[in-house]
């Protein structure tokens, strides 16, 4: 709200935490994995409420339509997705001081879409991150406990 992004962003209350859905709009420029300036000024309100709200860890999820990328530097979606999510944590670590240890990134390039490839709208909800802010660590399983 202070932001004025309002209708780019979407906040949900989830069992373990915060899922927060931003959509491309105001995250990169095509192509790009490039933080936006109004991206950054998001990201400075999402790392005060990760140390207001002591949350535990922050997965990053970056998304993509289905229009195919193929530059040196992304030659898949997947990577354009993973990169942009990357940047996310990055700028939130060294950037703003969260704890790298609370922080992951995960790019699923065009494979988990929230809306019809088929058409400009449909694509452009699928370009999108994701954030998910959780209040207790997730537990990895010990060694044999798969």
């Amino acid at each position: 709200r202070e932001q004025g992004m309002l209708e780019h962003v979407e906040l949900y209350n989830t069992p373990t935490g915060i899922h927060l859905l931003l959509d491309n709009e105001v995250l990169y420029h095509s192509g790009s994995a490039e933080l936006r300036t109004e991206f950054k000024a998001i990201l400075k309100s999402v790392a005060a409420t990760i140390e207001e709200y002591s949350f535990e860890q922050l997965r990053v999820e970056g998304h993509t339509d289905n229009v195919p990328i193929h530059t040196v530097r992304f030659p898949s979606n997947w990577e354009l997705s993973a990169a942009r999510a990357l940047a996310v944590i990055k700028f939130l670590a060294f950037n703003e001081g969260i704890d790298p240890e609370k922080l992951s990134a995960v790019g699923h390039g065009e494979f988990r879409p929230i809306a019809s490839n088929a058409t400009p709208e449909g694509r452009a909800k699928n370009r999108r991150v994701e954030f998910y802010l959780d209040l207790v660590a997730q537990q990895d399983p010990s060694p044999g406990q798969e």
